[in-house]
């Protein structure tokens, strides 16, 4: 069997729907059939032996989606059945129309970088690709079978997962913690990005593939924490590229990674402690992964030193939604960015004077926390009074060391 070229193989994404976000497959395809993906990729060969070898070459899986799917593309199906619109067609005049056939281009052109940076990795062993994203809401003690449990306010724990995009001899490299040692507001996901490019310090070029959830993968002080690590001598790195799909197709290797975390934590069973948590995140992808347990002076606190006046006269505008990939530069200051995967770079000063003048600033940007967040006293005793006799005494000693904290909101206290 002939290989196929890169074109014939980004051919396949053109009729991708969606990616299913719990799938062991690479390349999803939603919707569709054998033939008309064989039609796609191969024009003349009719034998349907190399079609099904084609097809089992790139990896493809054939299935309906049932959950988690993109609530833009959702509503153009209902506004083409409203309106009358064939779904396949796109008309010229029509506002939402237009911008579904924007966002479609937009998911196929990440789509397309992504599957490029996978075959890439192989050839550039100083240059690593990586996806990173926070797993879903983990609650412990993980006691589903006690009703009892269930209706406790419990911990909330953490795992952001930086996973190594294709085939890979690195590991999936997943950062642990709870929310009686830190949340998951900006500085507690830059420190979550801090530990893995310290760990990552040797290479020279990182790309990381990240979804467009503002609050945590996109904000100012993140851009210019990573302006100011990759001006230091903590890493080597000479350019770091943050890389966003669009919304709604954002299916990645580390959803992969996390639907194995979920899989080794059934296996558990029970999850009676955050150690117990450790040990399930390091059984997953047959125990093929990096687990960093953070402490509390793991993670750092960032002086903001932004220029919001800079950045709201900046020419053109710079509007962080829509970003669609950010590069960091050694030896610049400013950030580059683009608003098209094709399209062309641009360069935006957004620091203040007082950080330029010195690249340190007044006091020292970065420092390390001395004090956990600590949760409220009385759900710490309640965890104790109602879950205790769940648990195994020295299980229990995890619970009763927790650092409490009054006057601190926790993620479970704002839900």
């Amino acid at each position: 069997m002939r290989d196929y070229s890169e074109q014939e193989k980004v051919t396949v994404y053109i009729i991708v729907e969606q990616e299913m976000p719990t799938s062991p497959k690479d390349n999803i395809i939603i919707d569709t059939n054998l033939e008309r993906v064989s039609e796609e990729i191969i024009e003349k060969e009719k034998n349907t032996t190399e079609q099904l070898k084609v097809v089992k070459s790139l990896n493809i899986s054939f299935t309906q989606l049932g959950h988690e799917e993109c609530e833009i593309c959702e509503a153009h199906k209902i506004h083409c059945k409203s309106e009358n619109h064939d779904k396949d067609s796109i008309f010229d005049d029509c506002v939402k129309c237009l911008d579904y056939r924007n966002h479609k281009s937009r998911a196929l052109k990440a789509r397309k970088l992504y599957l490029k940076h996978k075959e890439e990795k192989e050839n550039e062993p100083n240059h690593i690709y990586y996806s990173t994203d926070l797993e879903k809401v983990i609650m412990l003690p993980r006691l589903e079978t006690f009703k009892e449990v269930v209706f406790c306010q419990r911990l909330v724990a953490f795992n952001q997962t930086f996973a190594p995009i294709g085939k890979s001899n690195t590991n999936p490299y997943a950062v642990l913690w709870h929310e009686a040692i830190a949340g998951r507001k900006q500085e507690d996901i830059i420190s979550a990005f801090n530990v893995f490019l310290m760990q990552s310090r040797d290479y020279n070029f990182i790309d990381l593939w990240l979804d467009n959830c503002a609050a945590q993968n996109k904000n100012w002080l993140l851009y210019f924490y990573l302006v100011h690590i990759i001006n230091s001598s903590a890493i080597s790195a000479k350019q770091d590229n943050l890389n966003y799909f669009e919304s709604g197709h954002t299916f990645m290797s580390c959803d992969h990674f996390h639907h194995q975390v979920e899989l080794s934590m059934k296996r558990k069973k029970k999850l009676h402690d955050f150690q117990d948590f450790i040990e399930a995140v390091s059984a997953a992808n047959t125990a093929k992964v990096t687990v960093k347990e953070m402490k509390t002076f793991d993670f750092i606190n960032v002086i903001d030193y932004t220029s919001p006046r800079r950045i709201q006269t900046s020419n053109p505008r710079a509007y962080m939604r829509n970003m669609v990939q950010v590069i960091f530069k050694r030896g610049s200051f400013n950030l580059f960015y683009k608003t098209d995967f094709d399209g062309e770079v641009n360069e935006l000063t957004f620091l203040k004077d007082t950080y330029l003048k010195s690249k340190t600033g007044p006091v020292s940007v970065i420092t390390s926390r001395t004090n956990p967040r600590g949760i409220k006293t009385s759900r710490k005793e309640n965890i104790l009074k109602k879950l205790s006799k769940f648990m195994l005494p020295y299980k229990q000693t995890f619970w009763k060391n927790l650092p409490t904290n009054d006057n601190e909101k926790t993620d479970s206290d704002e839900e």
